[in-house]
C-alpha cells in the first residue's frame, strides 16, 4: 500500500526514523522498526493541526505564535510532524520564515526557510531552490 509522504510522523522511541500513513494503519519506524499505535499518531497529527489553526487568528501575535510553534515541533520528544516529512511542519517553517524583520533571529528564520525548501524538493524534485523559496512569498 502507498504511503501518503506528506504526513511522516517522528518516531518518539528513537527520534531518526518516521511513521507514515498507509491507508488505516501507520507503518512502522522507518529506522528502529517500532510499531505505535494508529490512535496515538492520528491524535498528535490532530493535536499539531490544532496548534498550527493558532496562526489563523493569532494578528499581531502571529509571528511569536510562528516562532513558538517551530520551536516546539523541534524540541519535543513525542510524537510530531517530522522536519521535511510533513505539510503541518512545513506551514510552521513558512509562518517562522516569513515572520517581518527583527522579529526572529535571522538564523531561526533562515533554517526554517531551508527545511520548508528541503520538503517542497523532496516532493518536487524538479523544482530548484528558488521555486521552493518563492513558497515564502
Amino acid at each position: 500500500q502507498a504511503i501518503d509522504d506528506t504526513r511522516g510522523m517522528q518516531c518518539d522511541r528513537c527520534g531518526r526514523g518516521y511513521h507514515w500513513p498507509l491507508g488505516e494503519t501507520w507503518s512502522p519506524c522507518s529506522e528502529c522498526k517500532a510499531e505505535a499505535k494508529a490512535a496515538d499518531l492520528e491524535e498528535a497529527e490532530r493535536f499539531w493541526h490544532r496548534e498550527l489553526s493558532q496562526l489563523d487568528r493569532a494578528g499581531d501575535l502571529y509571528d511569536s505564535i510562528a516562532e513558538r510553534l517551530y520551536d516546539a515541533m523541534a524540541g519535543s520528544s513525542e510524537l510530531r510532524p517530522a522536519a521535511g516529512r510533513h505539510w503541518v511542519h512545513a506551514f510552521a517553517c513558512r509562518a517562522c520564515a516569513s515572520a517581518r524583520p527583527g522579529r526572529l533571529a535571522p538564523l531561526k528564520a533562515a533554517r526554517a526557510a531551508r527545511q520548508l525548501a528541503a520538503f517542497v524538493k523532496r516532493l518536487r524534485p524538479g523544482y530548484s531552490t528558488a521555486h521552493a523559496e518563492a513558497l515564502l512569498l
